[in-house]
C-alpha cells in the first residue's frame, strides 16, 4: 500500500505529499487529498476486486457515481469521469471473465462427455438432430453443431423433408441422415460438411434404431448417441440399457444443450415455413 510505505515520511492530513503521490502512484491521503477513511474504503475495494468480487465493487462504483451527478462542481465532474472510466474498464473485466469461464466449463463438459461415452478424445465438432412437424405437414429437420462445447450458429443447417409423406420421424429423420452424410462421402463437400465427432438425435431407442440404419447402409463409423427426454436417457448403440448420468453431470448438460438447441432450431424453421 503506498500510504503504509511512505508512513515514515508524513502522517494521514499532514499537508506534506509522499514521493508515490507526486508520482501518481498514492491518491495522496497524506497531504489531505482524500481523507483516511476514503482511503480505507479504496483499500477494501481493491482486496475485493483482487478476491473476486468485482461485482461488489461495480456497484459501488454506481451508486457513487450516481450520487455525484447532484454535484455540480468541477470536482465533483472530474470524478464523474474517472468513475465512469472505472465502470466501463470494469464491465469489460467482467464480460470477458464470463466469455471465459463459459469456456472452460464448456472445455470441462467435453471432456467428461468422452468419458462418459468411452470417446477417444474429447469431441470437437458435435452434431445435433430433430425433426419438426404438425399432423404430419411441412415436415422439416434441423442439424445444430456445437464446436468444442459451444454452439456454432454459422454451421448450422436446415432441411425439408422431400421423400416422406405423412407424420413418420422416423423416416423422416432416416431421409436427413442420409442426405447429410452422403455430403460427407462426397469428396467434393467434405469441407463444406466436416466429419463430427459425435452425432446427437433428439428420441429414444427407436429413434436410434432408425439412424443405426442409416449408419449400416453408409458404413458410417461415427459415435452415435439418442437423448430421451423424459428421464433423460442416453442411449448407445451395442448397449441393451441406456446410460443414466448424474443431473449435475457436465456431459449431460452438453448433451442437453445440443438437443435443446436442435429442438429450438426445428421449431423455427418449422414456423418460418407455415408463415410463407
Amino acid at each position: 500500500v503506498p500510504f503504509v510505505a511512505s508512513a515514515k515520511k508524513g502522517k494521514p492530513n499532514s499537508g506534506r505529499f509522499c514521493l508515490d503521490a507526486h508520482l501518481g502512484l498514492c491518491p495522496g491521503v497524506c497531504g489531505g487529498r482524500i481523507s483516511p477513511t476514503e482511503y480505507k474504503k479504496n483499500i477494501r475495494h481493491i482486496k475485493d476486486f483482487f478476491s473476486g468480487k468485482k461485482k461488489v465493487v461495480l456497484r459501488y462504483l454506481k451508486t457513487e457515481l450516481k450520487s455525484l451527478k447532484k454535484d455540480k462542481s468541477d470536482e465533483a465532474e472530474a470524478k464523474r469521469h474517472r468513475f465512469e472510466y472505472l465502470i466501463k474498464n470494469l464491465e469489460k473485466v467482467l464480460t470477458m471473465q464470463h466469455v471465459l469461464s463459459f469456456g472452460e466449463k464448456a472445455e470441462d463438459d467435453g471432456i467428461a462427455l468422452s468419458e462418459a461415452l468411452g470417446l477417444p478424445q474429447s469431441p470437437h465438432r458435435i452434431e445435433g438432430y430433430d425433426i419438426s412437424n404438425i399432423y404430419g405437414t411441412l415436415t422439416t429437420a434441423s442439424m445444430v453443431v456445437f464446436t468444442d462445447g459451444q454452439a456454432d450458429k454459422s454451421q448450422y443447417r436446415k432441411f425439408k423433408i422431400k421423400t416422406v409423406r405423412g407424420a413418420n420421424d422416423f423416416a423422416s429423420m432416416q431421409e436427413v441422415l442420409r442426405r447429410r452424410f452422403a455430403k460427407h462421402l462426397n469428396t467434393n463437400s467434405k469441407q463444406d460438411w466436416p466429419k463430427p465427432d459425435l452425432v446427437v438425435i433428439d428420441g429414444g431407442r427407436p429413434q436410434l434404431s432408425a439412424a443405426m440404419e442409416i449408419w449400416q447402409e453408409l458404413g458410417l463409423n461415427i459415435p452415435l448417441v439418442s437423448l430421451a427426454k423424459r428421464l433423460e436417457e442416453i442411449f448407445i448403440p451395442g448397449q441393451l440399457n441406456p446410460l443414466l448420468l448424474r443431473r449435475t453431470s457436465g456431459a449431460l448438460h452438453l448433451l442437453q444443450r445440443v438437443r435443446d438447441e436442435s429442438h429450438r432450431f426445428a421449431i423455427s424453421y418449422h414456423k418460418l415455413i407455415r408463415r410463407k
